[in-house]
């Protein structure tokens, strides 16, 4: 027979337990079945074959558009997926005055623009991060590696900041699309962005340059900061 204590421990073991998984596929695989998907049904929602659900379960890193869409629809924070801090909640049902919204995905380099999508989730915001209407947004694709922005890490942006030749900015279009360069320069009617191609075979990024007609941009703002974690 149980007693009372007992089983209130029992109880609170299955409350911590999902807090307490060490490792990513642990973690896909915790959340995935307290959402009640079949590997199957899991893949349907992010957009993926269960191949790669599977080797998500066996600790592969996801993607950083993916790791987003596999966030969403575990319906777990986008940092406690990644590392393993926090609680497996969604950030959006914590957001206070200390968080930054993660507004979407931003293609690095010059060769695609991601859509941007509501993510619901927030970043820290650190100390000296006063601007009331900073956003983040989470870098995609490798392009901008040489600048020092890898795939997956929260950028975050400030739209009232300066930016002059050489900086790093959040570039978005009236499409919804958007990305993240360098800034080159720009004249009455083009802006000059760069970034770099894919690595060749022997691991070289060679950059080149952009332009894009300014009664195309929506908004630009300079990347402030880059993070890992949210």
């Amino acid at each position: 027979m149980i007693d009372a204590r007992t089983d209130n421990m029992m109880n609170l073991h299955d409350k911590i337990a999902p807090y307490q998984t060490r490792s990513l596929g642990e973690r896909v695989r915790s959340a995935r079945k307290r959402n009640n998907f079949s590997q199957s049904q899991l893949a349907r929602k992010v957009g993926v074959s269960v191949t790669t659900i599977q080797n998500y379960e066996s600790s592969k890193f996801p993607k950083g558009e993916h790791a987003v869409a596999l966030s969403l629809a575990l319906n777990c924070s986008l940092d406690w997926l990644l590392t393993g801090s926090e609680s497996p909640a969604s950030s959006e049902s914590t957001a206070h005055n200390g968080c930054v919204p993660v507004i979407g995905l931003a293609k690095c380099g010059l060769q695609g623009w991601a859509q941007s999508i509501p993510l619901g989730i927030n970043a820290s915001r650190p100390g000296d991060l006063t601007e009331p209407e900073a956003f983040c947004v989470l870098a995609v694709g490798n392009s901008m590696t040489p600048a020092g922005i890898l795939p997956g890490q929260i950028c975050y942006c400030n739209p009232h900041d300066d930016f002059g030749a050489g900086d790093a900015v959040y570039v978005e279009r009236r499409d919804g699309t958007a990305t993240i360069k360098l800034f080159r320069g720009s004249d009455n009617d083009r802006i000059t962005l760069q970034g770099w191609l894919d690595p060749d075979e022997n691991g070289r990024q060679a950059p080149y340059t952009d332009t894009i007609n300014t009664d195309q941009v929506r908004r630009m703002a300079t990347v402030i900061y880059v993070k890992r974690k949210l």
